[in-house]
């Protein structure tokens, strides 16, 4: 059964004190629309990149295929995208709800893959983004997509 850990709350100014930008108007304008992913104009935290994730929801897998599907895919011209921690997934779940990025489809299905394992080593952490509620699921769980990040 997969423990349930929900987000906390924050403030979205505070948030971008947090990440280094003085005001939030200054993260907002941190972003280009490049189509299939979204580049950083300034890194936030290591990610330079992150692929729009209502691009893959049309993908299901199970946690070692979507390790790989990080590998196997290019998009942009660039061939070392990854599956992000449940750290940077709780960052893009942050960002989304302040940028606006489109992560959900049209049936509000929106459970994405990290790559970080939990305390049991079959089990991985996986992010909710219509809410943020974290979860350690069964890595043999098909069911949840990747959202990668470079």
């Amino acid at each position: 059964m997969a423990k349930i850990i929900y987000e906390e709350k924050y403030d979205f100014e505070d948030f971008a004190h947090t990440l280094g930008f003085k005001t939030l108007e200054e993260l907002k304008n941190n972003f280009i629309d490049k189509g299939d992913y979204i580049e950083f104009i300034e890194p936030i935290n290591n990610i330079k990149m992150m692929e729009k994730a209502s691009n893959l929801t049309e993908h299901w897998f199970i946690w070692e295929e979507a390790m790989a599907y990080t590998n196997f895919e290019s998009t942009g011209d660039f061939s070392d995208w990854r599956l992000p921690t449940i750290e940077e997934l709780k960052l893009i779940y942050r960002l989304q709800n302040i940028c606006g990025f489109n992560t959900i489809n049209d049936e509000g299905d929106a459970w994405f893959w990290s790559s970080s394992t939990s305390d049991k080593p079959e089990y991985a952490f996986i992010l909710n983004f219509c809410d943020g509620c974290i979860a350690d699921f069964h890595k043999d769980y098909f069911g949840f997509h990747p959202c990668r990040v470079r």
